[in-house]
């Protein structure tokens, strides 16, 4: 089923918990999925791209963290 606007709030709570924590292979997913139903989310892109980061993905960290600044370069 699609993830509505409510399931992406609960998804970003989820994934940030992690993230704070600085678990982010556990918060991976969530922003994952988040991004899978709305992938311009740039929030979601930029803590992917941290996650991404952090897992020595840094090609992924690179394109998810442009991606998110711009969109959201204000």
């Amino acid at each position: 089923h699609p993830v509505l606007g409510q399931d992406i709030k609960t998804l970003m709570k989820q994934g940030n918990v992690f993230f704070q924590d600085q678990q982010y292979r556990k918060a991976l997913p969530f922003y994952e999925q988040v991004l899978k139903a709305k992938p311009d989310h740039a929030e979601a892109l930029f803590k992917s791209g941290v996650c991404f980061l952090f897992r020595f993905h840094k090609d992924l960290a690179l394109d998810n963290i442009d991606r998110a600044y711009q969109l959201d370069s204000t």
